[in-house]
C-alpha cells in the first residue's frame, strides 16, 4: 500500500454493506441510462423542428445539478439532462420543455417508499421515530424522512381521505352490501378501537369500499350515521341484500334507513333481453343445485370447526394452551384475508375467491397430517382464512353467475341448506371425532375438496352453455 492511498472510514452509527453499495451503483447507472434514452427519444421526436437559421430547434443543454432520490435501497444520485428550445423565448408559453416521466420534477422519494411510510405509521411508528427506524435500511441521515416531513405527509393523507369521504355516489349502484366492525389496538390505547366498514358489490361483481368510520362497539347510532352519510352523498338505491354478523347494531340501523328508502323509490325497470352478439349466456339450470351443495358442504365444515376446533387440535397432539392459542387465530385470519380480498383479489373473478376459500381448509388438513402438533397454528390460520373468503363469496358468486335479477330471492334459497348443515355440523362432527379421532378431519377436507371441484365444473359448464336470444 502506497502513502497516496486514502481509505474511507465508517462514521459512528453507520455500517458498511458491499452488496447494498453494488445495488445502489447499479441502480444509479440504470436510472441514468433510462433518462438518457428518454431524452434521446424526446429529441428524435422534435428533430424536424428548425430555427430560422436552419439549425435544430430542440437540443441538449447540459445537466441539472445532481440530486438524490430516496429509494428502498437508500439514496440514489441522479443527474437529469437539460433540453433547450432555441426557437422561442424562455417566457413564451409555446416553448417546448422536457419533463422526464421516470423522474418527475421535485421527486424526492420513490413511489414504493411513499407507500411504505403510511403503512409504517399505521403500524404504530411515531412521527419522531421514522428517521431512526429507516436508517438501517436507507442509510444514516436519510433525507426527506424527518419528523416535519412526516407531519406534512400526514396532512396530505388527511386531505386525500377527506376528498374520498365526500365523493359523490349518485351514479353508483350496489346490489350487495357487506358490513362488519373491525377492532384495532392503536398504539398505547387501553381499549381497542372499532372501525365500521361497508363494502359493496356492483352489478358487475366488482367490490368497492363504500365507507368506514370509527364507532363505539358497533352501536346502532354509529352504523346509522354511516348509512345516512352514504345516502346524503347520493346513494339512493338500496342494495338487494345486506350481510353482516350477529352484532345487532347494524341491523337496527338498517331498519331505520335503507328499507324505508327502498319503499319510497320506484323500482328500476327490468333489464331488456338483448340479442346482440357476444352477450353473456345465462347460467344453466343446474347451477343453483351446484352452488347449494358447495355452500352446504362448506357451512357444515364451518359449524363443525367452530364447535370442535380446540378439541380436534388437542387430539392431534397439541397441548391445551396451544390448542386455545391456535383457535384464537381464526378470527384475525378471517379479518386479514378480507383485507387481502379487497386489495390483491379486488379485480379477480368471484369464483377465484370462492375456489381459494374451499381449498385452504384441505391444505391446512394436509399440513396437520404431515407435521402433527407443529402445524396446528397453520391449520387454524388456513381454516380461518377460508372462512373469511367464504363469507364474501356467498354474496358475490351468485351475483357473478346469475346476475342482479332476482338476486335476493336466489341468495336466500342458496342459504337455506347451508343453514341446515351448519346447524347439524357440530353434532355430526362431534360423533365422528369420538369414533375416528383426527382422521375425522379427512371428512371435512373431503367436503371442501368436493366443493372446490364443483366450482371448477360450474365455471367450465357455464362457459360452454349456448347463448339464448
Amino acid at each position: 500500500m502506497s502513502d497516496a492511498n486514502v481509505v474511507k472510514l465508517l462514521q459512528p452509527g453507520s455500517f458498511g454493506d458491499p452488496l447494498t453499495e453494488v445495488l445502489r451503483n447499479g441502480a444509479r447507472a440504470l436510472l441514468a441510462q433510462a433518462i438518457e434514452a428518454e431524452v434521446a427519444e424526446f429529441l428524435a421526436k422534435h428533430s424536424d423542428l428548425k430555427t430560422a437559421s436552419g439549425l435544430g430547434r430542440v437540443v441538449r443543454h447540459g445537466h441539472l445539478p445532481e440530486r438524490e432520490v430516496m429509494t428502498g435501497i437508500g439514496p440514489v444520485g441522479v443527474r437529469q439532462p437539460r433540453v433547450r428550445d432555441r426557437g422561442v423565448a424562455a417566457e413564451n408559453a409555446e416553448r417546448i420543455r422536457f419533463t422526464p416521466v421516470i423522474l418527475p420534477p421535485y421527486t424526492r422519494r420513490s413511489r414504493s417508499l411513499e407507500v411504505l411510510i403510511p403503512i409504517l405509521y399505521l403500524k404504530g411508528i411515531s412521527t419522531g421515530d421514522f428517521e431512526g427506524a429507516l436508517a438501517a435500511l436507507l442509510g444514516k441521515d436519510a433525507p426527506g424522512l424527518s419528523a416535519s416531513t412526516i407531519a406534512r405527509l400526514k396532512e396530505v393523507w388527511l386531505d386525500e381521505h377527506e376528498h374520498w369521504r365526500k365523493r359523490d355516489l349518485s351514479a353508483k349502484r350496489y346490489v350487495y352490501m357487506w358490513a362488519d366492525g373491525i377492532y384495532l389496538q392503536g398504539r398505547l390505547e387501553d381499549t381497542k378501537q372499532c372501525i365500521l366498514v361497508i363494502i359493496g358489490a356492483t352489478p358487475e361483481g366488482r367490490k368497492e369500499l363504500l365507507g368506514f368510520t370509527d364507532g363505539t362497539r358497533e352501536s346502532a347510532q354509529d352504523w346509522r350515521e354511516l348509512l345516512l352519510d352514504l345516502k346524503n352523498r347520493g346513494l339512493a338505491i338500496a342494495p338487494e341484500l345486506a350481510v353482516a354478523d350477529g352484532a345487532l347494531g347494524f341491523w337496527k340501523a338498517l331498519s331505520m334507513g335503507l328499507p324505508l328508502n327502498r319503499l319510497l323509490i320506484p323500482p328500476a325497470p327490468p333489464p331488456q333481453r338483448s340479442t346482440m352478439e357476444g352477450e353473456a349466456p345465462p347460467a344453466p339450470r343446474w347451477a343453483m343445485p351446484i352452488l347449494a351443495v358447495v355452500f352446504a358442504a362448506t357451512a357444515f365444515v364451518t359449524g363443525a370447526m367452530a364447535a370442535h376446533l380446540p378439541r380436534l387440535l388437542e387430539i392431534a397432539g397439541a397441548s391445551a394452551t396451544m390448542a386455545i392459542a391456535a383457535s384464537a387465530l381464526v378470527g384475525p385470519a378471517q379479518v386479514g384475508v378480507r383485507l387481502v380480498e379487497f386489495g390483491a383479489l379486488r379485480m379477480a373473478h368471484p369464483l377465484v375467491s370462492a375456489r381459494l376459500s374451499t381449498i385452504l381448509h384441505p391444505l391446512g388438513a394436509a399440513a396437520l397430517a404431515l407435521f402433527g402438533p407443529g402445524a396446528v397454528m397453520v391449520f387454524a390460520v388456513l381454516h380461518g382464512a377460508g372462512n373469511g373468503l367464504l363469507t364474501i363469496a356467498r354474496g358475490t358468486v351468485p351475483l357473478a353467475v346469475f346476475g342482479p335479477v332476482g338476486y335476493g330471492l336466489r341468495t336466500g334459497l342458496l342459504s337455506a341448506p347451508a343453514r341446515a348443515t351448519q346447524a347439524l355440523g357440530p353434532l355430526l362432527f362431534g360423533l365422528l371425532l369420538d369414533r375416528l379421532g383426527t382422521a375425522s378431519v379427512a371428512i371435512s377436507a373431503g367436503l371442501c375438496l368436493a366443493a372446490f371441484c364443483a366450482l371448477f365444473l360450474l365455471k367450465a359448464r357455464a362457459e360452454s352453455a349456448p347463448a339464448v336470444a
